[in-house]
């Protein structure tokens, strides 16, 4: 999503929605994702374009465009990061 680019969850990665969030599991790493951030996380594994991605969330977060992008792109370097998302190239999948 930062910069057009589009993530998906990596492989073997797992994921449950939870009453407060979405628990992502890779091998024995656990992540509890609260939101708005596990909103982005829906987002991001139902392919939602990023501009769509960015109105969505900032609603959700009640923040501006701007804020919500930011979160956005910072929210998944971090996961890209730790290895719960990969981006793939645009057009593919």
């Amino acid at each position: 999503m930062p910069d057009r680019a589009r993530y998906s969850p990596a492989p073997g990665v797992r994921w449950a929605v939870e009453r407060e969030g979405i628990m992502v599991i890779n091998g024995a790493q656990a992540v509890e994702i609260g939101y708005p951030e596990a909103a982005l996380w829906d987002l991001v594994v139902r392919e939602v374009p990023w501009p769509r991605a960015v109105g969505m969330l900032s609603a959700i977060a009640r923040i501006s465009d701007v804020e919500a992008a930011k979160l956005a792109g910072d929210t998944l370097h971090e996961w890209a990061a730790s290895g719960l998302v990969v981006p793939r190239e645009v057009g593919c999948g």
